[in-house]
């Protein structure tokens, strides 16, 4: 049997009702739909609860914008760098020398949003690679 609650949610506009379920195979609570009168939720929770137990699942809300973070789009350049490569389309040095760019791109930007990294901070970490390395040292 499925599992459908509904939570009462006090808001500016006046009470709501939230109709959440636990995906049968995850277990994982998420939220269904939001009404305003209790009798429209527990009639949303009836059908929903039903749903489930037929096996199906609920229709997905619509796609929202969800930002990638920097570290998701090396991962998918990743990916599509080894397809390239095993189609015959780009050779092992080229992939050799994409992927340590990238890992020092991930270090810098890893975990930061795209939409967060300014060309400033671009700017400058094409500067320090630049620049020769500190560690260096010179022969007397």
């Amino acid at each position: 049997m499925a599992t459908v609650t509904i939570q009462k949610r006090k808001r500016k506009s006046g009470i709501k009702y939230a109709v959440r379920y636990k995906n049968p195979i995850t277990r994982a609570s998420k939220h269904y739909a939001t009404f305003d009168r209790m009798k429209d939720a527990q009639a949303a929770a009836n059908d929903l609860r039903t749903l489930l137990d037929s096996g199906k699942k609920p229709k997905p809300r619509k796609n929202r914008f969800t930002p990638l973070k920097f570290q998701d789009v090396a991962c998918l350049l990743e990916c599509e760098w080894h397809t390239k490569n095993t189609r015959g389309d780009l050779k092992i040095k080229t992939m050799y020398d994409y992927k340590v760019w990238l890992k020092q791109l991930c270090d810098a930007f890893g975990n930061r949003l795209l939409c967060e990294i300014k060309k400033d901070e671009i700017e400058q970490f094409v500067y320090e690679t630049s620049q020769p390395s500190k560690k260096c040292t010179k022969w007397a």
